[in-house]
């Protein structure tokens, strides 16, 4: 219209948005086009509303926004679909042609080095190398929970080439040598400021994995509640121990299990915090509770620090809850997201 605004045979829309990204296991990237009365439409938010969702309160609101279009690209459009889809192409293990698999990857970005086309060799394109560590797994979800099926975790350098539209190409998709050459290799291949970090593959093991499992939790909707719940069930039930033995024994005795409570990450936050919340939480399942949501807001870079020492997990819960309420009137939703995502989630529940 010529006021600038975008018209449907019912409704008028102040703006003309097109959102970009990739869908899970999808092999190409998807842009939504949007009419729409906000400017905030996230990819998530698009996809969802696009059809995919079985939560209506995903959809939009017809005088909020719609959907008049969809395109499917040949070749990513932006850097971060572009290294997912190099990374995912590289492990090639066809899993995803397995009713009930799921691949997916996660990275942690070092650096990254742009070439113009006068120093980017034969090709003639401005060329960027992307100097990552790489983790990539492979779930069976069949059983409604996830089964780790393999994977890989190493540092990796991968160069694209940008062509005059924007779309990244794969050009070189680099690891490591194997044995005694692993170290040497990533010497000689990395930047040195990131050296150490790309020889480092425990430094961010915990987090990466996080990550996978909240995409497969999110592919294949699990029911993570009933998950953890289980999980708690199989460490407090090892056999031999009595509530006397201590809540570190029974952990020592289920190591496997426990972490993969961690692994599970905000998760499995939330399905304590709901306990929590219910209250009365004073037995050696309380203590557990407490124990595996230290260790993740831990993991996440936040930590409770009291005076004293918690009788019992429902103690330990009730001083975070307090410590999360003072963090709340002293950072924006945004920087404690970011800063202190365990408070975060929980003030979220709490306002719920």
């Amino acid at each position: 219209m010529s006021d600038g605004s975008w018209k449907t045979d019912e409704y008028v829309y102040q703006y003309r948005l097109e959102v970009s990204g990739r869908l899970n296991n999808a092999a190409k990237d998807t842009t939504y086009i949007i009419l729409s009365n906000e400017k905030g439409i996230t990819f998530e938010q698009a996809w969802k509303a696009s059809g995919f969702s079985s939560n209506m309160n995903d959809y939009f609101d017809p005088e909020d926004a719609v959907i008049v279009g969809t395109i499917l690209h040949e070749t990513p459009t932006s850097l971060e679909t572009a290294i997912s889809k190099a990374i995912l192409e590289h492990a090639n293990n066809h899993y995803s042609e397995q009713e009930g698999y799921f691949e997916c990857e996660s990275h942690v970005i070092f650096s990254t080095e742009a070439q113009n086309p006068a120093s980017s060799g034969d090709n003639g394109k401005e060329n960027v190398t992307v100097y990552a560590m790489v983790l990539t797994q492979t779930y069976d979800l069949s059983s409604g929970a996830i089964v780790d099926e393999g994977g890989s975790h190493m540092p990796a350098a991968i160069t694209f080439s940008i062509d005059d539209t924007g779309a990244y190409a794969l050009e070189e998709y680099w690891i490591p040598l194997d044995g005694s050459g692993y170290e040497p290799s990533i010497r000689g291949k990395f930047p040195d400021p990131v050296e150490e970090d790309a020889m480092d593959t425990q430094k961010y093991i915990l987090a990466q994995i996080q990550d996978c499992y909240a995409q497969a939790v999110e592919y294949g909707n699990l029911g993570t509640d009933a998950i953890v719940r289980k999980l708690l069930d199989e460490i407090l039930a090892s056999p031999g121990l009595e509530a006397e033995s201590g809540l570190a024994r029974y952990i020592r005795n289920e190591s496997i299990t426990y972490r993969e409570l961690t692994y599970y990450g905000a998760y499995t936050l939330k399905a304590c915090f709901k306990e929590f919340l219910k209250g009365g939480q004073t037995d050696l399942r309380g203590l557990l509770m407490a124990e595996v949501c230290q260790d993740i807001m831990t993991g996440f870079g936040e930590a409770l620090i009291t005076d004293y020492e918690p009788a019992n997990g429902q103690e330990w819960f009730d001083a975070c809850k307090e410590n999360a309420r003072k963090l709340e009137g002293q950072y924006t939703q945004d920087e404690l997201a970011e800063q202190y995502p365990g408070s975060w989630l929980l003030l979220n529940m709490i306002t719920d």
